[in-house]
């Protein structure tokens, strides 16, 4: 679905998920959760941060049968609301943060990682992706974010996990 080579843009469209993966997002900038205070959770940069520090120091597990996040169409899947539940969970300050904006706290953190443009659109323009999970004597749906860079997050992303499929727009 996902190319996963790195090649120059040939008129890129961010809505085009045949498209390499690099060729729909402008260079990522990389914040780094410490330069962020903890209690400075205002910013969907610290939210991916946050992510990339968890991913890389195995904080989140990644392709396992409970995990929030999974390769997939050679880029990274994210699952919502669990992440943004993990992360409320781990940073108190956004339940202010939540509270103000009348909302539930995982949809305040989600609102705040849609604004950093770090995700493939679908076609039509929703962020939100549906993939089915093929197990042994079931099948099932999750739903989350597909990345534009899974490079930004990890130097080498892990292979494709076979039991999970994006579906496709029809």
């Amino acid at each position: 679905i996902v190319a996963a080579h790195r090649s120059e843009p040939k008129g890129s469209n961010a809505n085009d998920i045949s498209q390499p993966v690099l060729q729909i997002l402008p260079s990522v900038s990389e914040p780094s959760i410490a330069s962020t205070q903890d209690d400075n959770v205002s910013s969907g940069e610290h939210f991916m941060a946050w992510f990339k520090e968890a991913i890389l120091s195995k904080k989140l597990i990644i392709n396992d049968a409970r995990a929030l996040v999974h390769t997939v169409a050679d880029t990274i899947f994210i699952v919502t609301p669990g992440i943004f539940n993990r992360y409320a969970q781990e940073f108190p300050a956004v339940q202010l943060l939540a509270t103000q904006a009348g909302l539930p706290e995982w949809r305040w953190v989600q609102k705040q990682f849609e604004h950093q443009k770090q995700h493939i659109k679908q076609p039509e323009g929703l962020n939100i992706w549906t993939c089915t999970v093929s197990g042994a004597h079931k099948s099932s749906q999750v739903h989350g974010y597909l990345l534009a860079d899974p490079w930004w997050i990890m130097p080498e992303v892990p292979l494709n996990i076979p039991y999970l499929k994006v579906k496709q727009v029809d």
